[in-house]
């Protein structure tokens, strides 16, 4: 567990890089993926840094 710990801590400042670039895709899919999961409950549509 501690190396997974590691390994994110070293990397998030590329993974924030990385989902910012691809902004505009995530929200398109958000804008698709609401009116089919409206009225539901959504344990988790992704992950990030946190």
């Amino acid at each position: 567990m501690r190396n997974s710990q590691n390994f994110w801590d070293k990397n998030a400042g590329r993974y924030d890089r990385f989902m910012r670039k691809d902004a505009a895709a995530y929200e398109r899919l958000y804008r698709l993926l609401r009116p089919v999961v409206r009225q539901k409950t959504v344990l988790e549509l992704a992950t990030g840094t946190g």
